[in-house]
């Protein structure tokens, strides 16, 4: 199937393992320039090689701290300076860890919010003056299933997931004139490292 990604360019954050590696290799199956980001070096070079071989497409990659605003700052000026324009952007982060409200310390909220919906903020302001110039974009946000049903010991990610969704629902009202939209991705369970270590983790606590 075509999807007429042939010469879009598309950023997709924390890719080189799980849903962003996943979300990163469909794109280059589909013709479209990728640009990847993580935070260990040595994985994502292995990303980046496999999705070549496999692929041909053009591929850069970048290692990124996607907490950390000079980081993505540096991404995106690095993106524009190969490629020229950014089409595509799939904000994707590891998820917090599990915790329940009383376990939670305000340091462990504030590192959720910075994880998941600022950097999602910051990166999508960074981006979308390329798409207005080019006078199109997709912005998509990988949250998860748990912003329409709770997961339990998971307060963390419940809570700041939802407000990347309202952020983005706004957010495509706002922009849609500009031939941008602006999508959630809401992934329910896929056999990542991620959920591995979540399943064990519930064991643990069912167990006592």
């Amino acid at each position: 199937m075509n999807f007429g990604l042939k010469g879009k360019t598309a950023l997709v954050l924390a890719a080189s393992k799980g849903l962003g590696k996943a979300s990163a290799f469909a794109l280059a199956m589909e013709g479209a320039d990728i640009v990847i980001c993580a935070r260990d070096e040595k994985a994502l070079k292995q990303t980046a090689q496999e999705i070549s071989k496999k692929t041909k497409t053009k591929i850069l990659a970048i290692p990124c701290d996607v907490t950390k605003l000079s980081d993505l700052e540096h991404l995106v000026k690095k993106t524009i300076k190969e490629f020229g324009k950014i089409d595509i952007l799939v904000n994707n982060a590891g998820g917090p860890p599990p915790s329940t409200f009383e376990t939670t310390t305000d340091e462990q909220w504030q590192n959720a919010f910075e994880l998941l919906l600022l950097n999602a903020i910051r990166t999508i302001r960074l981006v979308l003056p390329h798409m207005k110039q080019t006078g199109s974009g997709r912005i998509i946000n990988m949250t998860s299933v748990s912003v329409k049903q709770p997961s339990n010991n998971l307060i963390l990610s419940n809570a700041i997931r939802a407000g990347v969704t309202g952020m983005a629902k706004t957010l495509s009202n706002e922009i849609a004139a500009d031939n941008i939209t602006v999508n959630n991705i809401c992934t329910g369970y896929f056999l990542t490292d991620r959920i591995k270590s979540l399943h064990n983790i519930d064991k643990k606590i069912k167990q006592g």
